[in-house]
C-alpha cells in the first residue's frame, strides 16, 4: 500500500510540475507618437508576426507575392 501511494504520488508530482507556467506582462511605451499595439497575428502569407508597435507616419507597402518559375518545358 505504500509503494501504492508513492507511485500516485511521484506521477502526480512529476505531471504537475510539467505543465506550470507563468506568464509576464510587459509593458513599453510606443516608440513613436500616436503609436498604435497590434497582437499577433498571421500575415497575408501565413507567417506568424508577433506583437507589435505601429507608428502612424510610417507606411508599409504591401510585398508582392512570390514570382512562379515554370521549368521543363
Amino acid at each position: 500500500m505504500r509503494k501504492l501511494r508513492l507511485a500516485v504520488l511521484a506521477v502526480t508530482v512529476a505531471t504537475t510540475l510539467g505543465c506550470a507556467t507563468q506568464e509576464a506582462v510587459v509593458v513599453r511605451a510606443p516608440p513613436c507618437p500616436g503609436g498604435t499595439w497590434v497582437q499577433g497575428h498571421y500575415g497575408p502569407y501565413g507567417h506568424w508576426h508577433a506583437g507589435h508597435w505601429v507608428c502612424p507616419e510610417v507606411v508599409v507597402p504591401p510585398r508582392p507575392p512570390p514570382a512562379v518559375v515554370v521549368t521543363g518545358q
